[in-house]
């Protein structure tokens, strides 16, 4: 979370997020998602962001993005960095 304050604070709009080589940890549970997603949200504001993960950590029907966009959080997932880049580039400021 400290990397969305930091990207908001500086004007910056456009942030990767790459997990994928975290180890250690389960997905979470939606109400987790659904916690974590609230928290970043929040200190997103008018950053955008797109999460890059490991395929089994991604809920299938983007749970924490519906969240995420219905509280005005503009936010991807992604199992590959080139796609999150491609989306972060192709998205406007």
């Amino acid at each position: 979370m400290d990397a969305l304050v930091f990207a908001r604070e500086h004007r910056i709009r456009k942030l990767l997020v790459n997990t994928s080589n975290l180890t250690g940890y389960q997905p979470p549970s939606l109400t987790a998602r659904y916690f974590f997603v609230h928290s970043w949200a929040r200190a997103a504001r008018d950053v955008r962001i797109a999460f890059v993960t490991r395929p089994e950590r991604i809920d299938p029907r983007k749970f924490g993005i519906t969240v995420a966009a219905n509280l005005g959080c503009i936010a991807e997932v992604f199992t590959s960095e080139e796609d999150a880049l491609k989306w972060l580039h192709g998205s406007s400021e």
